[in-house]
Order: structure tokens, then sequence, then C-alpha cells
């Protein structure tokens, strides 16, 4: 049997091998979908681990903790929503424009706006600018994920 494959490389393959192949394949994907499987119930026991560390962290009233051999730390992340009305889209447009940071291709979807306000943000902190304001855009709101490390 010959066939061309995907990139163009001509293949020549006897109907066993072609057999072969199939059973090989079938087999690879079953063992796929068991290691999802695995991977799905340890991705809930990390979870509630993880629920637990941070429950501690809030009962203890500490946002981190050094252990003998891991750190558990609650990191601070902020988050702004997208503007719904057109005129806070528009001020938020301007507020970009003003700084030169501005891409005519730019859209405002979430990513994008977390991403160039995390870095406006940061910027502002770094000046010791304490009352930073974005044009546009509501306060952010803060959200805390666990940063769990290995210590050295």
């Amino acid at each position: 049997m010959n066939f061309t494959n995907k990139k163009g490389y001509k293949v020549k393959i006897t109907f066993e091998q072609f057999e072969k192949l199939l059973e090989d394949t079938a087999n690879a994907r079953e063992s796929r979908r068991l290691a999802a499987k695995e991977l799905d119930i340890h991705k809930k026991i990390v979870s509630e681990f993880e629920a637990s560390i941070e429950a501690a962290l809030e009962e203890l009233d500490k946002k981190s903790y050094k252990g003998e051999t891991h750190t558990a730390t609650m990191k601070e992340f902020l988050s702004w929503k997208v503007p719904s009305l057109p005129e806070k889209r528009s001020a938020y447009r301007s507020f970009l424009e003003e700084r030169g940071i501005f891409d005519t291709s730019w859209s405002v979807s979430s990513k994008v706006i977390n991403a160039d306000c995390t870095t406006l943000m940061e910027d502002a902190v770094a000046r010791g600018d304490v009352d930073f304001k974005i044009d546009g855009l509501e306060e952010p709101t803060p959200y805390y994920k666990l940063s769990f490390t290995k210590n050295k």
C-alpha cells in the first residue's frame, strides 16, 4: 500500500504493518485517556490540599508560611473589568493614547486590560504614585492565588 503523509512524504506500508499501526494508535489513545483520568484525580487531590493550606493561612492570619521543606504564600493580584459603557472605553483609549501605548489593532478584552493595567500599576508603584488611577476603568478587584515553592 502506498500513500503520502501530511508532510508530503511517500510512504510504503504493508497491510500487516497498517493493521499494527491501527492497533498501536488505539492502544496509545486508551493510555492517554487513562492518564488524563488519573491526572484529573490528582488535580482534585492537589486542589483539596491547597484549599486546606489557604484556610490554614487565613486562620493563622498570615500571607506566607515558611515550613521546613516548602513555603506557601498567598500572592495578591489585581483584576480590572472591561469597561461596558462606550464613554468609559473611550476614556481608557484616550488614557493609553496619552501615554503612547495605544495600538491601532488593540481591542478591549480582559486579557489586554489586565496585562496593560498590571504593568501600568507596577510602574506607578515603582515611581511612588500611590494615587494612580486609570481613566475609564473602575478600581481593580484584588484576588489571591496560592504560591507553593520548595525551600532551597
